[in-house]
């Protein structure tokens, strides 16, 4: 070992100040990351070993690229853990669990492991790892290379198996308990607890936590800062088109004398970082970035460039003999080279160049090929970096009778975006009717060609020079779809323009728009581009309502909130697959867990809802992930279905809870004729007096929600959810059979308005006429849309729909009577007589929600026994709420005894009569003898 090696420990020290900063003496306040790093390198021994900055930088930053990926996520690692240090409780990292002391889950396994080794180990000072970056840097590389999801795995070298390099790590290295957290948090690509750790509370509970300031947390080390710190020179040449940093430290080291300004990036093979894009909030705020800023005049003309939904790629080409190489990287810089093999020859006949034999190539690009009459001369000689969008495209009529196009995204894997999907469609044989869809490559920049590098280069440089490179191939090979805005005629008329634009858009179904300079560049751009979609701007996505069914915790909004596993950050949203069944009282509702919700609600509103969980307001049930038996039996009138892969809920709440959810548009769910909300937000849990979860959408609603708000031209009527749903196991069959509904309370479904009956919320219309898109955004909205009202007389029928069954079936639930405190006997005939005798509240007005009567209105109640106090002040309010609309009801009400005794008697022939809804029930019979009379329509 080198005298110079950097050793890990001192390492876990860096990280610890980054999580602790000491308090600068000058300022009074914390140290800034910047300088606690260079004051950590400045201590350091010099010169370093060779390579010793790309390992580095690997360990400071594990999250970024994908050289290395583990396949070890929190409950595998902590498995493998369990049997290497023989400990039991480490897949207990993320329970969530409180008891009177506060006490919960750190949420952060590296936290776990180090309170475990520190309770077992003896102090040592002398004893002190001498394990180097270096060498934790070969272990590491070893350890992903088993991983199919890492770079490495694509080298020959097998590797030893994982329990025996983590037994190296984690036993042989006698690593420290801090040093053992952080080698932890390493393997898991996600430093953030350590870094910024959840602060130390005299009490831990979920409301303590959540109000903490969270300008509070210390500042995060960035790559560009670290980079400054490390050599300045390595940031210019990381954002000049050496997008890779182990490159780019390795080409520092070999060239101690570099000019950044004098290299000619970008270089074929080596990813070119992708500029990050501004969210637009409205469109006025949008060309704010083009009209003039303090670092930036205003721009002459600006490019609205429709935005694909797809994956992008990088596309690197170096012209050979006899055939060219492609190298192509996706968005998370992964060489994705073979993933994406059936590009490869709509890429060569796009640029004109030999197309190697092997490759898979669709036969309708053979036949298109062969039918082109234009086949332009090759651009391309040397070399060229080109950027592009990769979609489905079907040459039949899409879904919706849409016709031939370009298709949503999760099409993709039937159109053969991985190298193993549709091969039988890359080949000679004959192609079935669904070989109709393929890939299609949407260009929409170049970066370098025969060269020379065009960062520098203006946009529309840049992109006069793809339109003379591309030759657009029908259905395979296309342009970017973009619009010119001038700002010469001034901001308002510009605005006007972008406005009638993004309309278009929206009409059209796409995702969006993203906004460019005409004079901007790819790198040290003074204009920076700009994503313009529906969802940004507030109140103008896809908003509907569905079921909340229960809560959990999420990692990544934790991160963010700094909350541990006492805090429910995250809620399961689900639709009612049996809404008619149930109706008929038939089945217990079943519903679909659909998607999982974290972002959308601020740290107030996470407070009240988990004080309501906490508190027993939203009473739930424990969900056991690791007992398939309790899952299912867990006492509970509703049954679910949880998406394969999702992570299970911690609790589910025992009565449904309707919720507003906001999203980018739907997507279909995997082998389900069902759509979940893409980048679902969360806008508000109703309360059930506010709304019952009966309002929300069906399965079926869901369906032709989606399909309108995608475009559909022909929505076919789905069969989705007439039939019972297909049972799994005995279990599932016997939690719906007939013994079960006897004792499993199914609930009632609350008559809706007249006027709304069948009508469920949803708001996911593409047409923006009327929105304010071009205004400043507005505050979101944090209320629940108001219930369209008919009129004064249909609320108060409304009202007394809802509680009439409620009411009278309390007043004749036994055909008996009532009894009296002194056991004397009151027929419901002298009741209902005594009790209408309240004209005095007949003028009184209704509140929308219920009310209490004061003991002043109508009957005196004080002198009244407890019983006949209470009956009396229920059959006031029907009194009320039907006098009110004009109406009369002592015709009807006079044959409710009749009523009354034909419904006792049925019942006592029949048990089941309530469960099956033959014969009709008294809230039904009450409300036929009423239509009979005309009082109700």
């Amino acid at each position: 070992m080198s005298t110079t090696d950097i050793l890990f420990e001192s390492f876990a020290k860096l990280i610890y100040r980054f999580g602790n900063p000491p308090n600068s003496q000058v300022t009074n306040g914390p140290y800034s990351p910047d300088k606690i790093f260079t004051s950590w390198l400045n201590h350091l021994r010099k010169p370093f070993p060779i390579h010793t900055g790309k390992h580095l930088f690997r360990l400071l930053f594990p999250h970024i690229g994908s050289r290395r990926r583990y396949g070890l996520k929190e409950q595998k690692l902590a498995l493998e853990l369990s049997k290497i240090l023989g400990a039991k409780t480490l897949n207990q990292w993320d329970s969530i669990r409180w008891d009177d002391t506060g006490d919960a889950g750190t949420g952060c396994l590296g936290r776990d492991i180090e309170a475990l080794v520190k309770n077992r180990s003896i102090s040592d000072d002398d004893n002190r790892s001498l394990l180097t970056i270096r060498e934790l840097d070969n272990l590491l590389d070893e350890l992903a290379s088993s991983s199919s999801f890492s770079q490495l795995s694509q080298l020959p070298d097998a590797p030893r198996p994982i329990g025996k390099i983590l037994t190296i790590l984690y036993l042989d290295w006698k690593l420290s308990p801090y040093a053992l957290s952080v080698l932890t948090q390493i393997i898991l690509r996600d430093l953030r607890p350590l870094q910024d750790p959840i602060p130390c509370l005299p009490i831990r509970n979920p409301t303590s936590l959540l109000r903490i300031n969270a300008k509070n947390s210390p500042r995060q080390l960035s790559l560009r800062d670290a980079m400054i710190c490390w050599d300045r020179r390595m940031w210019d040449l990381y954002n000049g088109g050496y997008g890779n940093v182990d490159i780019c430290a390795d080409i520092l080291e070999r060239n101690p004398l570099l000019d950044p300004s004098k290299s000619h990036g970008p270089l074929i093979g080596v990813n070119v970082a992708i500029p990050k894009c501004k969210k637009g909030r409205s469109i006025r705020d949008t060309m704010k970035e083009f009209t003039g800023t303090r670092y930036a005049e205003p721009s002459k003309a600006i490019w609205a460039e429709t935005k694909y939904d797809g994956y992008r790629l990088q596309i690197h080409i170096d012209v050979q003999n006899p055939y060219p190489k492609i190298t192509i990287f996706s968005k998370s810089i992964r060489d994705s080279t073979q993933d994406r093999l059936n590009t490869h020859a709509i890429i060569c006949h796009t640029l004109n160049l030999p197309v190697d034999p092997s490759l898979p190539i669709h036969r309708l690009l053979s036949q298109r090929i062969q039918s082109t009459t234009f086949c332009p001369q090759p651009k391309i000689q040397k070399s060229v970096i080109l950027e592009a969008e990769v979609v489905p495209f079907n040459e039949n009529s899409r879904e919706g009778d849409r016709g031939p196009g370009i298709e949503e995204f999760w099409w993709l894997g039937h159109a053969g975006v991985s190298a193993g999907a549709m091969n039988w469609a890359y080949s000679g044989k004959s192609l079935p009717s669904i070989s109709g869809r393929h890939l299609c490559l949407v260009f929409f920049d170049i970066l370098h060609i025969n060269g020379q590098g065009l960062l520098n280069h203006t946009y529309e440089e840049r992109r006069r020079l793809l339109e003379d490179v591309i030759m657009v191939i029908p259905g395979f090979s296309q342009l970017a779809e973009r619009t010119k805005i001038s700002l010469q005629h001034g901001p308002e008329y510009a605005l006007d323009e972008l406005e009638a634009i993004f309309k278009k858009s929206n009409n059209l179904r796409e995702e969006g728009l993203v906004l460019k300079a005409a004079e901007s560049t790819y790198i040290n751009m003074r204009w920076q581009w700009v994503k313009l979609k529906k969802d940004y701007i507030p109140n103008l996505g896809d908003c509907i309502d569905l079921v909340v069914l229960g809560a959990g915790w999420d990692i990544d909004r934790a991160r963010e909130l700094r909350v541990d596993t006492s805090v429910f950050t995250t809620f399961y949203v689900g639709v009612l697959t049996n809404a008619e069944r149930v109706k008929s009282r038939c089945e217990t509702p079943h519903f679909e867990i659909l998607f999982r919700v974290s972002y959308g609600c601020s740290r107030d509103e996470l407070e009240v809802y988990n004080e309501n969980i906490r508190l027993g307001r939203w009473k739930n049930k424990p969900f056991d992930k690791d007992d398939a038996l309790k899952r299912r039996l867990i006492g509970l009138s509703w049954t679910y279905s949880l998406q394969r892969g999702m992570t299970p809920p911690s609790i589910l709440f025992e009565k449904p809870m309707c919720v507003e959810v906001m999203g980018a548009g739907f997507q279909k769910l995997p082998a389900s004729e069902l759509y979940e909300l893409r980048w679902p937000r969360l806008q508000k849990i109703y309360d059930p007096r506010e709304r019952q979860w009966t309002e929300a959408l069906s399965a079926l609603s869901l369906i032709s929600t989606a399909h309108s708000s995608l475009g559909y031209k022909c929505i076919s009527a789905s069969s989705y959810g007439q039939n019972s749903p297909r049972f799994q196991d005995s279990i599932d069959a016997a939690w719906r059979s007939a013994s079960h509904l006897n004792v499993t309370d199914i609930p009632d479904f609350p008559s809706p308005s007249p006027k709304s009956q069948g009508q469920k919320r949803s708001k996911s219309e593409a047409d923006l006429t009327g929105c304010r898109v071009k205004d400043e955004p507005l505050t979101p909205r944090l209320s629940p849309l108001r219930r369209s009202s008919g009129g004064r007389v249909e609320v108060v029928k409304w009202e007394y729909t809802k509680m009439a069954s409620k009411r009278l079936r309390d007043v004749m639930a036994k055909g008996e009577g009532m009894v009296r405190e002194s056991d004397t006997e009151i027929s419901p005939l002298e009741y209902l007589q005594t009790a209408t005798a309240t004209d005095a509240v007949v003028d009184r007005s209704i509140p929308s929600k219920k009310r209490r009567l004061s003991a002043s209105a109508g009957l005196s109640l004080s002198t009244m026994p407890l019983k006949e106090k209470v009956q009396s002040a229920k059959l006031q309010d029907v009194t009320v709420l039907t006098m009110a609309a004009g109406q009369s009801i002592k015709e009807p009400l006079q044959k409710v005894p009749e009523i009354v005794t034909t419904t006792m008697l049925q019942k006592a022939k029949n048990p089941n009569v309530q469960r099956w809804g033959k014969p009709l029930s008294l809230k039904s019979r009450i409300k036929l003898a009423m239509r009979q009379a005309g009082k109700v329509s």
